[in-house]
């Protein structure tokens, strides 16, 4: 054993060759680059953001949208339609989950989250018997005020008249509230009170195969 290490501690370290430290010294400068230039980036994003916000407040924009449509039913049937657990029935893929409701249903003070767009709806009024409907509803970048109402028609019919007040509370918010936000609210509020309206004609969902051939009548 003696002999084994003083064998050993005789035998020298083994020397690495000139090209494995020269690697060795050039990923070590690469990644102090590379951590200076995160660093860089860091400070420009930053100062960007700063740029963004200088001066004068944040101003927030604002669009509003309305849209009036028949229904083929009385006001009293199409009003507790109106509901995150109802409709299940007549929304195709709708998916939610309601965060406070003591009767499980539709209710002033009600608050659910659309799975889908991961808005959060407060409903802030719910009158059956005035059939009004109103709703704060919170997203990434925009508030929205929705406002529903309906009426009754002599004929047995109803009225649905929808109003909603987008209002921008980021910069990213205001560019999409000042492009294409008034378009894609009026369309979602067509198609939803479509698809209400072929619930109350058929008592069935309107699926998307189905409202693509009513389209191309």
């Amino acid at each position: 054993m003696q002999r084994t290490a003083l064998r050993a501690a005789a035998d020298p370290a083994p020397v690495r060759p000139p090209w494995e430290l020269e690697h060795n010294m050039m990923a070590n400068l690469l990644r102090t680059r590379a951590l200076r230039i995160a660093h860089s980036l860091t400070s420009l994003l930053l100062a960007i953001r700063a740029w963004m916000l200088r001066g004068s407040q944040f101003r927030a924009k604002r669009v509003v949208v309305e849209h009036e449509q028949a229904l083929p039913a009385s006001a009293d049937k199409v009003f507790p339609l109106l509901c995150p657990k109802r409709e299940y029935d007549w929304i195709e893929n709708w998916k939610c989950e309601i965060l406070y409701s003591d009767s499980g249903y539709a209710e002033k003070d009600c608050v659910f989250v659309n799975l889908a767009t991961y808005e959060t709806w407060v409903l802030t009024r719910h009158e059956p018997e005035n059939y009004l409907f109103e709703a704060a509803v919170f997203a990434n970048h925009v508030v929205m005020k929705v406002e529903l109402s309906l009426f009754d028609r002599p004929d047995g019919t109803s009225s649905v008249k929808a109003r909603c007040t987008a209002t921008a509370v980021t910069h990213v918010g205001n560019w999409f509230v000042g492009g294409s936000a008034r378009n894609r609210l009026k369309t979602r509020l067509q198609k939803l009170f479509s698809q209400l309206e072929h619930y109350l004609i058929t008592g069935e969902m309107l699926r998307a195969k189905r409202a693509k051939e009513r389209r191309a009548r």
